[in-house]
């Protein structure tokens, strides 16, 4: 089950999914990020229908990834270009590769996971 559309991510970028190769380009790179988000969490659904996970934040985090990749496919970091001296530059930065989440889209949608035990700092009322 795919958690974001082409129409999802075609309203975050303002793109026209008329456009043939469009809705095929969305959906494959939709499907992409998805992947890889199975690969950390198996057990997705699950965890969604059990509200684990919120769907809407999961939504959001699929095509805030999706988005990122459409806007910088070539992961520039940096451009340099020098009109004069016909000087240009190219800084590249190692992502983890393509569609690689955040660690804060991570721990957006990365369910809690239960303690083993907590440490109470301080005094308790009344001592």
């Amino acid at each position: 089950m795919l958690f974001a559309t082409a129409e999802d991510l075609a309203l975050e970028l303002g793109a026209d999914l008329d456009v043939p190769f469009v809705r095929a380009r969305f959906e494959r790179w939709l499907t992409s990020v998805e992947a890889r988000i199975r690969q950390r969490i198996p057990d997705l659904d699950a965890l969604v229908a059990s509200k684990a996970i919120d769907e809407v934040v999961l939504n959001d985090v699929i095509v805030a990834v999706a988005a990122r990749h459409a806007r910088n496919p070539e992961e520039y970091e940096r451009r340099t270009m020098q009109v004069d001296d016909a000087q240009v530059g190219f800084g590249f930065r190692d992502t983890g590769g393509r569609f690689a989440l955040t660690d804060d889209e991570w721990l957006l949608i990365e369910p809690a996971r239960p303690r083993a035990y907590a440490i109470m700092m301080g005094m308790p009322d009344g001592l």
